[in-house]
């Protein structure tokens, strides 16, 4: 299974790619038979995003009754993007978006069988240390209602999503019965379905809205879905002496996604 999500992976990918290619060649085409191919640019746009909301309920209610752990959300992910699109008339672009997202679980507890809420251990120190980093490669498209220095837009975006997870746990040595081990539980590559909905505001810089380089901010405002699902917590069970609820064996679904507030750059360079 997963030997096929790898290559349906690439072949999306290819596809992501050549899409907006191809579309963009065909719209510069009819452009050039018209006074637009003067206005129209090609936008470049990097920028930051700070995310709320990553969501894993099902994963932290078991992280807390099994593993006694303190912690109920990931860290706040900071995200960095480039988005690449060429305007399809005065009011659409096409394009493509790639980002890179960061967040992590780390925290320090003492495990302790009498609270929690599943007793399968006895009393230890315990160290999480769980990253995800996530490489979103979407199609994207905004709709611009009137062309001028301040305007807004809506978009959206749909596309691949590529993260690696990595989870260990340091637990300190003890010889009391069923006593677990420290270890790595979960390294892996995984790949899912990335979207995002968007709604901004663009504020062009002072200059000729005619000059071939423009360039500007953009501030926006977006949800993102961003679901990792794997099954996590297969060898977190397998460290146990005591056969845990068969629940941790299933898949958790990981959405590092969420409401998001972006900041960025934005470039227009036109045909002159």
């Amino acid at each position: 299974m997963l030997r096929w999500a790898r290559y349906l992976a690439v072949v999306a990918a290819v596809c992501l790619v050549i899409a907006p290619i191809i579309v963009s060649g065909q719209t510069l085409a009819r452009l050039r038979e018209t006074n637009f191919v003067q206005r129209a640019g090609l936008r470049i746009e990097p920028g930051l995003s700070y995310t709320l909301g990553t969501n894993a309920k099902e994963f932290f209610q078991d992280y807390a009754q099994v593993l006694g752990g303190k912690s109920r959300e990931f860290s706040t992910p900071v995200s960095g993007t480039l988005r690449i699109s060429r305007h399809l008339d005065e009011y659409q672009s096409i394009g493509l978006v790639a980002g890179f997202t960061r967040t992590n679980l780390r925290e320090n507890y003492d495990y302790d069988p009498r609270v929690v809420e599943v007793p399968l251990a006895p009393a230890q120190n315990v160290t999480q240390n769980m990253n995800i980093e996530s490489i979103p490669l979407m199609v994207c498209y905004d709709l611009y209602p009137v062309d001028r220095q301040f305007t807004s837009y809506i978009g959206g975006s749909v596309g691949l999503g590529i993260s690696h997870v990595q989870w260990y746990e340091d637990i300190t040595v003890s010889r009391s019965p069923g006593a677990r081990s420290k270890g790595e539980r979960f390294d892996d590559w995984l790949y899912h379905l990335a979207t995002e909905l968007r709604a901004g505001v663009s504020l062009g810089f002072d200059g000729s809205t005619q000059s071939a380089v423009r360039s500007g901010i953009r501030i926006e405002c977006a949800y993102r879905h961003i679901p990792v699902r794997s099954d996590f917590m297969r060898n977190v069970a397998r460290s146990f002496t005591l056969p845990p609820p068969a629940r941790l064996l299933n898949s958790y679904t990981l959405d590092i996604g969420g409401f998001a507030v972006h900041i960025g750059i934005m470039v227009v360079l036109r045909h002159k």
